[in-house]
């Protein structure tokens, strides 16, 4: 009874019956919703616009053999931020160009159709025209090295050496002849041989235009150089791994060390885990990276005591200008005073030739010592004219 008087003093009953109902009902929205907490979903954002760019809304020309347009993402699309920008195209004549679902152009025929793009259900597009391609004529051919000089049995590409204009030419094919064919000739590729002594022009025709011409003056002149060439820039190859020893590798014969050196396993024997069969050749390749006048090599062996590791003969002697066709030059050319101390051999004559590569081949017994000695060694390789 002394509560109730004091409450009465204090609240209406009223009103505290109203606010004990609002405090059981947000206890009870707080105990109903504890732990079922979902996030709100996003609200999806429309695509209000889309527009071509500029260089396509205001009509594009392709030529018929122009697959290069690709139109995927060239279109502006508003707002930025809209949820779906999904982009559908269509071409409204595709018997004169289509368009893939990745946008890629592909011109089929002479003409014209509209390509359209839709993003959620906003549309664009523009014209497309299919034309012929622009034909543009030679002009001129101007010579860069008017005159040229090459050794007998040299050859030098003319390709390089003369300039068509305009740059963007539809054309640019060419013939080339010969005034004196029997002193220099020419190929197709322009690659000029020296045959004979003498002077002739070398001339270069414009097929798209006959009165665009270049002229080279070029004389042929008798073997110049004699002696060992320079090996600077050579590279050899070989039929097998080089086995692990001491400075064993294919730049030793080359590099102009006496102290270095290279060599193959013998056909038939086995050495520092290279194996190689009796029925198999082993060979090296020279690589002279151009073509030059050849008719001896020679061979500085590794050392003056182990002449059992010498060469005694070239089985087979190849040339080549590509590297995968070779001519046979040469057969059993013999390693001449290979049980002499001295580790340099004398020039070892094969018939004159003009290759790029040269090949040296042995399967033979003839080739190495048979008794002894599992590998063949040499120190340096020389290739040179006499």
């Amino acid at each position: 009874m002394k509560t109730i008087r004091l409450v009465k003093k204090n609240l209406p009953t009223f009103l505290l019956f109203t606010l004990m109902l609002c405090a059981l009902a947000f206890l009870s929205c707080d105990t109903e919703d504890e732990g079922n907490f979902t996030e709100e979903k996003e609200e999806d954002i429309r695509v209000e616009n889309v527009e071509w760019k500029s260089d396509l809304k205001s009509g594009y020309e392709v030529t018929i053999s122009d697959k290069s347009l690709n139109i995927a993402n060239r279109m502006n699309i508003s707002p930025e931020n809209a949820s779906d920008q999904e982009q559908t195209f269509s071409s409204s004549n595709p018997s004169v160009a289509t368009v893939s679902e990745q946008g890629q152009v592909t011109p089929l025929s002479l003409g014209s159709t509209t390509i359209t793009v839709t993003v959620d259900e906003m549309t664009d597009e523009f014209a497309l025209k299919v034309v012929e391609e622009k034909i543009i004529n030679v002009s001129s051919i101007s010579v860069n090295e008017a005159n040229i000089e090459l050794e007998l049995n040299a050859t030098v590409n003319l390709a390089s050496k003369y300039t068509i204009s305009p740059v963007q030419a539809t054309n640019k094919e060419v013939i080339y002849s010969s005034s004196e064919p029997s002193i220099a000739s020419i190929d197709e590729e322009g690659i000029v041989k020296g045959l004979k002594k003498g002077a002739t022009t070398i001339t270069v025709t414009s097929v798209d235009n006959p009165d665009a011409k270049g002229e080279f003056n070029v004389v042929v002149t008798e073997v110049s150089f004699k002696g060992d060439y320079s090996r600077e820039g050579w590279t050899l190859m070989s039929s097998q791994d080089v086995f692990d020893e001491g400075s064993n590798s294919l730049t030793s014969p080359l590099d102009g060390d006496f102290d270095t050196w290279f060599g193959l396993v013998k056909p038939g024997k086995s050495w520092k885990e290279v194996s190689i069969p009796d029925s198999e050749g082993i060979y090296f390749i020279i690589d002279m990276k151009e073509k030059k006048t050849v008719n001896y090599f020679k061979i500085r062996h590794r050392n003056d005591s182990q002449i059992f590791l010498r060469y005694r003969l070239i089985e087979e002697v190849y040339g080549s200008n590509d590297g995968e066709n070779f001519t046979l030059i040469a057969s059993d050319v013999p390693v001449t005073d290979y049980e002499q101390p001295e580790p340099m051999s004398p020039n070892l004559s094969i018939p004159e030739s003009t290759y790029r590569y040269f090949k040296f081949y042995c399967k033979k017994e003839a080739c190495f010592d048979p008794s002894r000695g599992s590998t063949a060694q040499m120190s340096e390789f020389y290739l040179g004219v006499e």
